[in-house]
């Protein structure tokens, strides 16, 4: 019989009236397979209203922002004691173990890709030729699940340790210059829209960017890995593939860099907006007194305008890079493909170092290609 909120909640050892956190009282079983979240959503997801405070656990330690905050400024302590002022160094303290853990995983999970391939070019060849025992087939069937679903238990397990390290950098840094921000003197030069900004917008891309900071180094080692297993399979056409890999390369970095300016130019008219509505909202009996109003609404909203700009150039560039992203694979593979059939097939003239086109190096060659 499933037990209800207020039972779990009586029942649950209490920190501060929550149950304690799910993590800590889980299995390693329920960790692998993040089944510590399985009694909340399944037991109380589909009751009448749904997951309310009541059942939610209590904030893990390691992500308490005042235990974030403190650990983010000893580490910032140590750095200017230190006669440096290096930002990465001081993160490292709160993220460094996790980013270690996703980076291991990581590679793991790019060897399961990897392998995923190599079975299936193997089981492709185990069915072209009927002269095979069936249990050799059953062994590579085995190993191809297997390859499957551990790519998938580590994906999600890359993702997890990334994300939560991407959310203790965040909270952390909201956290300490949110304090920082009370110490400053009414001379200070910094104004409030500048605070603003840098809590609300500017920490943002750690979170959103820390999951994926290990593809800095785990995409080129995968490139090497699927050009070496193509050249195997594909021979010379492979070449091909990595020529397009490398076109996009610059295209990537071009984006990236109009990026760079659109966010420079949001962040300084969004800067701009709210320095004004900060200025006017703080002498709003002298906007009044002398009937601002009306100018004061058209320059604030000419600086949304310009704000709004490049908030829209910005969203169509990401529509374009997410695009690009999607179908980069599949123009690679269009390529790669046209150039071994063309030196395989076209008038039987085949090229020196070109191999055959058939299903055992097509299926695992797209198998690479979309890794």
């Amino acid at each position: 019989m499933a037990s209800t909120p207020e039972h779990q909640a009586k029942s649950s050892p209490l920190r501060g009236g929550q149950p304690r956190p799910f993590l800590e009282t889980a299995t390693w079983f329920d960790k692998l397979t993040f089944g510590w979240m399985f009694d909340m959503i399944w037991n109380y997801g589909r009751k009448h209203g749904g997951i309310t405070e009541a059942i939610l656990p209590d904030v893990s330690p390691e992500e308490d922002v005042d235990m974030l905050a403190a650990k983010f400024e000893r580490a910032w302590n140590r750095e200017l004691a230190r006669g440096r002022r290096s930002l990465w160094w001081a993160l490292w303290d709160i993220a460094g173990v996790a980013l270690v853990w996703a980076g291991l995983i990581g590679i793991l999970e790019s060897i399961a890709k990897v392998g995923q391939a190599i079975c299936l070019s193997y089981l492709i060849k185990f069915f072209q030729n009927t002269s095979k025992e069936a249990k050799e087939g059953y062994l590579i069937a085995l190993g191809l699940c297997i390859c499957v679903l551990v790519q998938g238990v580590l994906h999600h397990h890359y993702f997890w340790p990334g994300m939560r390290a991407g959310y203790r950098v965040r909270a952390g840094l909201i956290t300490f210059l949110y304090r920082r921000s009370l110490r400053l003197s009414m001379a200070s030069s910094i104004s409030t829209g500048s605070v603003v900004n840098l809590i609300s917008n500017d920490v943002q891309p750690f979170d959103n960017g820390l999951p994926y900071l290990h593809y800095i180094w785990l995409g080129p080692v995968e490139i090497i890995m699927v050009f070496a297993f193509l050249y195997i399979k594909i021979g010379v056409a492979s070449i091909v593939a990595l020529g397009i890999f490398a076109l996009v390369i610059p295209l990537q970095l071009y984006v990236s860099k109009l990026f760079a300016q659109y966010r420079v130019h949001t962040t300084e008219h969004r800067d701009n907006r709210i320095r004004l509505q900060s200025d006017v909202f703080s002498g709003i009996q002298t906007v009044k007194l002398s009937a601002w109003e009306r100018p004061l609404e058209r320059h604030i909203k000419a600086l949304r305008e310009l704000e709004y700009k490049y908030l829209h150039r910005a969203n169509k560039l990401k529509a374009l890079n997410e695009g690009l992203f999607v179908c980069s694979g599949e123009i690679v593979c269009l390529f790669a493909f046209i150039t071994l059939w063309g030196i395989t097939s076209y008038r039987g003239h085949p090229v020196a170092g070109a191999k055959g086109f058939t299903p055992a190096e097509v299926f695992p060659s797209m198998a690479f290609f979309n890794l």
